[in-house]
């Protein structure tokens, strides 16, 4: 008597998949934006620069 096996299927996985390696760079760029906070209050830099680092983070 035969047994009959089930073939195997291959679910579809349809999950995007983010190295993890890519939290390093949103720790990165709010780290940028944070010292460029504090060294436009210290030399006075442009202000605008660090609050578009930190725009650039939250749309990443």
């Amino acid at each position: 008597m035969r047994k009959s096996r089930l073939k195997p299927t291959v679910l579809k996985d349809y999950r995007i998949t983010i190295p993890a390696s890519f939290f390093s760079m949103i720790l990165g760029l709010v780290g940028l934006g944070s010292c460029w906070r504090v060294a436009a209050k210290l030399w006075h830099l442009p202000a605008w620069i660090g609050e578009a680092i930190m725009l650039l983070t939250v749309v990443i």
